[in-house]
């Protein structure tokens, strides 16, 4: 599912270009050792990270969902 999200497109156009798409580490800059940056993450991950909506739709219609499926998300957004 994460393929299928355009994180550089709302980075852009949601947040006006005020965010990086990708967390700079996980968890928390403060947090050191516990994370590595976006940089350094290995290229297979990065890529897992990326928007592919090919690829998302391919996976998951070898995960048996050649239509997709519906659901329902709830995101909390930063007051700004």
């Amino acid at each position: 599912m994460q393929m299928a999200v355009d994180l550089p497109g709302i980075a852009k156009s949601y947040y006006g270009g005020t965010v990086e798409p990708y967390r700079p580490r996980l968890p928390r800059g403060h947090m050191q050792g516990w994370g590595f940056p976006y940089e350094e993450w290995p290229q297979e991950l990065k890529d897992e990270y990326s928007y592919n909506p090919a690829l998302a739709k391919k996976l998951l219609a070898e995960a048996g969902y050649p239509n997709g499926f519906k659901t329902n998300i709830v995101a909390i957004v930063p007051a700004i």
